[in-house]
């Protein structure tokens, strides 16, 4: 979850680039991605968002803690 321009899309990627989820970011500016699979054990995703004119953020990475 979280919150980004109205209408933006996040997109989740794996590390090695594959596309996992993506999501349109609502209206109120707030976005909610649900995973195919839940992230476990330092497993690695990158998040960006791109607005309706197509520009791209920053990668943002996140690291699932280490269950074991």
């Amino acid at each position: 979850t979280g919150q980004a321009e109205a209408g933006s899309t996040v997109i989740v990627k794996d590390a090695a680039g594959k596309e996992l989820a993506k999501a349109t970011v609502g209206a109120d500016g707030k976005f909610s991605v649900t995973l195919p699979n839940a992230l476990s054990n330092g497993e690695q995703v990158n998040v960006t968002v791109k607005d309706p004119a197509g520009n791209e953020s920053t990668v943002t990475s996140i690291t699932a803690p280490d269950t074991t």
